[in-house]
């Protein structure tokens, strides 16, 4: 009746506490060879996996976020000016939904003052239609949404840049839905 009652215990502890199965189990010298295995795949376990997959999938993605758009030649790429190089100061990751809709927010600093070469261009960008340009006074911004087909990541996005002639401090936002 004893080792029922043990095999029971054990029974139960291994679908609800993993940790408690495995010292029981050893301590009454049940499942000698097995102890181990059982203790992987028990349901606890499992719902530990979930999680830490779960974790970590977050934790990949809001990687990929803060890596985003942090290469001044993808920038210019997208904005088909020379975009001077740049480091970011601050990275504000926003709120994420279910479905991984996002906006987030850079602030960056340029290594050197932009050239007024570069204002030129942008200047000459701001005159053509759909170019993403606009200017008002002194201060730039470029606007754009995507939609998956034509994205340059992938999915739907949108980006919009804020910078201001003779500063080298600058502000990006950007996001999918």
């Amino acid at each position: 009746m004893k080792k029922f009652i043990q095999w029971i215990t054990v029974l139960v502890c291994w679908f609800t506490l993993s940790p408690l199965f495995y010292y029981l189990a050893r301590r009454w010298k049940l499942l000698r060879t097995w102890r181990v295995v059982l203790l992987l795949i028990s349901p606890l376990f499992w719902y530990l996996y979930l999680v830490i997959t779960i974790v970590l999938v977050f934790f990949a993605d809001d990687m990929r976020r803060r890596c985003q758009f942090t290469n001044p030649y993808e920038i210019a790429e997208i904005t088909k000016s020379s975009f001077p190089s740049y480091i970011v100061l601050c990275h504000h990751s926003g709120s994420r939904g279910f479905t991984v809709d996002h906006e987030d927010e850079k602030y960056f600093m340029f290594l050197w003052l932009p050239t007024e070469a570069f204002y030129h261009t942008v200047d000459s960008l701001t005159h053509i239609k759909h170019s993403g340009w606009s200017k008002d006074g002194n201060e730039y911004s470029y606007r754009n949404v995507w939609n998956e087909k034509n994205s340059p990541t992938g999915d739907d996005l949108f980006l919009s840049i804020h910078i201001e002639k003779g500063s080298r401090f600058g502000h990006m936002r950007f996001g999918s839905w």
